[in-house]
């Protein structure tokens, strides 16, 4: 597969069962949120594999429409060793091309990290919660609460060694503390649904790597835990 062909594939992970369509010329790009995904793919496909992150605003409707909730479309890829590379090139050409805007990282590694504290964050808040960060911060103890969640992600990703941008981090505050602010999240919006979350991936992966390091993360783990009931509870 060439670069440009990967990067129009809607392919967020190729699963072992696809090992055998994995030849030396792939190019394997994940964009799925948090970090175990590239883990799991590296393991058994590198060097074919690159970082990648996705920013969207969609939602699946119940008959499996995707409607677009903003026209948010930006990229971020990187070879995971932060090495210049020629086709990672080509699949930056592919998505501008495409109406992306899109930045090639040298720490794209970091650049996962970085969005995974924003996703977690809003994610964690407004999950809790079952609200708005509007409707949280408008409520005595909810602006408190919010910047906790977001001190608990963030000092997770330092601890990992990727501590999050000054930028990413205000990004996230003026979403979850704003007056107002109608910010909710995937999460958030699949409870509402009463749909399956991704908690695992999002949340409880996150507070996992909180635990190894020594981070307390008593929000978050709060949330793992009103989650997978929530998911526990779906599947019975």
């Amino acid at each position: 597969m060439s670069a440009s062909a990967a990067a129009l594939t809607p392919c967020a992970a190729v699963p072992v069962a696809s090992a055998p369509a994995v030849t030396p010329a792939a190019m394997i790009v994940p964009f799925l949120n948090g970090i175990a995904h590239v883990e799991r793919l590296t393991a058994r496909f590198s060097p074919a594999v690159v970082g990648g992150t996705l920013r969207v605003a969609t939602e699946m409707e119940d008959d499996g429409t995707i409607r677009a909730l903003a026209p948010t479309f930006e990229v971020e890829v990187g070879e995971l060793d932060g090495s210049p590379s020629a086709w990672v090139d080509e699949l930056a050409a592919a998505f501008l091309a495409a109406g992306a805007q899109v930045a090639v990282r040298d720490d794209i590694i970091g650049a996962m990290w970085a969005k995974w504290v924003y996703v977690a964050s809003i994610g964690a808040v407004t999950s809790l919660m079952r609200a708005t960060a509007g409707e949280i911060v408008a409520v005595p103890g909810g602006e408190r609460f919010a910047r906790s969640v977001i001190a608990e992600a963030a000092a997770t990703a330092a601890a990992a060694g990727h501590p999050a941008p000054a930028d990413v981090l205000h990004e996230t505050e003026q979403a979850l503390t704003t007056p107002g602010s109608p910010a909710t999240s995937s999460l958030s919006r699949d409870l509402s649904m009463n749909r399956p979350t991704e908690v695992e991936a999002v949340l409880a992966d996150l507070a996992n790597r909180a635990r190894a390091t020594g981070t307390a993360t008593p929000l978050i783990d709060l949330t793992v835990l009103a989650l997978r009931i929530h998911n526990r509870r779906l599947s019975s």
